[in-house]
């Protein structure tokens, strides 16, 4: 799968968010969830499964069933295909690169992987598929046909779609309007929960900022740390100033509120008034399995357990010891028993050595005075 860096700016699967807002630029942040998709999208390619759970192997093997199926009469089959796409008659172009391409005379099926858990638009209107078709229909000038086909395991889901060449002048054409608002000097921003997470602008939009004021005024009695200007001039990675990045900290807990109130009231109508959120699913954790006692547990369980491997089970943490050593310890004494714990686990080489210990550094709110 090709890297965030090998595609244009206002690649086919950037379209999407830059159709809803033109000003809409990807972020390419990466999280777990992309580093999962680039994994599997590899695996699918290579048909390798080493190193993927069972959930992970089902769904590249959906994907593997489905290309064998219908590469059995394929006359070219091209993975991981980089496409140019014109969009404009002086030759304007993007390009991006497809998962899967199978040619089977003038016929092509034109294959785009979906790993992720969320809802895709329709085959017939998803325009990073369809940008996909226009780019193929350019570069094989015999087909005369092509089936735009979204896998999407997780959901069960195979979205499908059939195109002719004469389509692919509408397609151009939306193309062209998407690019062309989005290359505007002052684009007509549109903030919406869809794009704005993914947006490398999401810290300096005017738009956006204008939309969380309502939230400000809602949760927090002085909004001066909400003033626009902060959040039009300032990127908090180019932030030296210590009084700016605080107001943006305060401005970040405001917003933490906002979405704690919005997770509360969703949580009760789902689990109390049995409604259905769209998008999520009401799950509960795992109840608590903590002993308590873990000289009784390891009495019960001695005919089924060596000490060894009771040991060898059990989970045992530096405050717990210093909590123990210190009930033994005569008044005065006792805020040195985490000292002395960890002095001697250090000796036996049990605990790694202070300057290699996590002192992971944060930030808390301070008291008023």
């Amino acid at each position: 799968m090709s890297s965030p860096e090998e595609h244009h700016e206002l690649g086919p699967s950037t379209l999407k968010y830059v159709e809803i807002c033109p000003g809409y630029r990807s972020s390419n942040e990466t999280n777990k969830f992309a580093e999962e998709g680039t994994m599997l999208h590899s695996a699918a390619e290579t048909g390798k499964l080493d190193g993927l759970n069972d959930e992970q192997v089902r769904c590249v093997r959906t994907v593997l069933d489905y290309v064998k199926k219908i590469s059995t009469d394929a006359d070219e089959i091209h993975k991981e295909m980089r496409v140019k796409v014109v969009y404009r008659e002086d030759g304007s172009s993007i390009f991006g690169t497809v998962d899967l391409v199978i040619i089977v005379g003038t016929h092509a099926f034109i294959i785009d992987y979906k790993f992720g858990y969320g809802e895709v638009d329709d085959a017939d209107i998803n325009i990073q598929i369809q940008a996909y078709a226009k780019g193929i229909f350019d570069k094989f000038s015999d087909l005369k046909t092509a089936t735009t086909v979204l896998l999407i395991p997780r959901r069960d889901e195979l979205l499908e779609a059939e195109y002719t060449r004469e389509d692919m002048e509408d397609v151009g054409m939306r193309l062209d309007l998407i690019i062309t608002k989005a290359e505007e000097e002052t684009p007509d921003l549109r903030p919406n929960t869809e794009g704005c997470r993914f947006c490398k602008h999401r810290l300096t939009c005017q738009a956006l900022s204008d939309k969380l004021l309502p939230i400000a005024k809602k949760y927090e009695k002085s909004v001066d740390d909400f003033q626009t200007v902060l959040w039009h001039n300032y990127d908090p990675a180019q932030v030296e100033d210590p009084d700016v990045i605080g107001k943006m900290l305060n401005v970040a807990s405001v917003l933490d509120r906002w979405a704690g109130a919005a997770k509360k009231q969703a949580l009760k109508l789902a689990e109390e008034e049995g409604r259905e959120i769209p998008g999520y699913d009401l799950r509960w954790r795992t109840p608590s399995t903590k002993i308590e006692n873990a000289q009784e547990a390891y009495d019960t369980l001695a005919h089924l357990l060596t000490p060894e491997e009771f040991m060898e089970a059990s989970n045992v943490t530096l405050a717990q010891l210093s909590k123990a050593l210190g009930k033994k310890l005569p008044r005065g004494e006792k805020k040195n028993a985490r000292g002395t714990i960890e002095i001697a686990l250090e000796e036996a080489g049990m605990l790694a050595a202070e300057e290699d210990r996590d002192r992971t550094p944060y930030l808390k709110k301070a008291k008023k005075l």
